[in-house]
């Protein structure tokens, strides 16, 4: 099975969202290694997720 990056930090986002700590430490990878699109892609899904760690960048 091939998974996209994008479609995988979003699962590992879904797997360790009640962790902040891991959260915002897999956010910021995953936006490190994402291509810009796929990035602003993966911060619309977070909104659309109502995430609440108001100190995660944006």
């Amino acid at each position: 099975m091939n998974m996209s990056l994008l479609s995988y930090s979003k699962t590992i986002l879904s797997k360790v969202k009640c962790y902040p700590n891991i959260y915002k430490k897999e956010y910021k990878k995953a936006i490190k290694n994402l291509d810009p699109h796929e990035a602003r892609e993966l911060k619309e899904w977070l909104q659309q997720q109502e995430v609440e760690f108001a100190e995660i960048p944006a």
